[in-house]
């Protein structure tokens, strides 16, 4: 039987609490480029961007399931965006190099090929798209993962490094 793409269920508190230190955290981002010097900017956009992407697979992929969490992520990757025009523009008067803003338009796109890697796990192996853990499971332990889920993470952590490249 094949999964829908989107759920609707109730928001775990866990999720929500991650999404609100994921607001503030960008808050915080606009804060410390408005104030620190270029090459501690460089640096924590960098962490911030990259991270955060990457967080987002390995840790919320059973909540990216859920339509909500889904359009709240996809939100941020818009304000990503939006601020990746912003900081491209004014890139040389705040001293902060292009390679390191570009991080931030990646975000949405890296959400559609989330999805995208989330529907061929579910018509090649009619199971969920999972990140893996320890002992040849999934992170939260929920399931044992195979080869197909070692090939997507692997394609959605290659894409994510590849898309850093100008």
């Amino acid at each position: 039987m094949i999964k829908n793409l989107f759920n609707l269920k109730k928001v775990k508190i866990w999720v929500i609490g991650v999404m609100i230190f994921y607001i503030l955290l960008s808050y915080e981002l606009c804060y410390f480029l408005r104030f620190a010097k270029s090459e501690t900017q460089s640096h924590y956009l960098y962490f911030y961007a990259v991270f955060s992407q990457l967080f987002i697979y390995a840790f919320l992929y059973k909540a990216l399931r859920d339509i909500k969490v889904y359009l709240f992520i996809f939100i941020i990757g818009v304000l990503h965006l939006y601020l990746f025009f912003i900081l491209k523009e004014n890139a040389s008067l705040i001293g902060l190099k292009n390679n390191t803003i570009i991080s931030l338009r990646n975000t949405i796109i890296l959400l559609i090929i989330f999805k995208v890697l989330q529907f061929v796990s579910i018509k090649t192996q009619n199971q969920e798209l999972v990140s893996i853990g320890r002992n040849n499971k999934d992170v939260y332990g929920t399931r044992n993962v195979t080869r197909v889920d070692y090939i997507l993470e692997i394609i959605y952590i290659t894409v994510t490094f590849i898309l850093l490249i100008k």
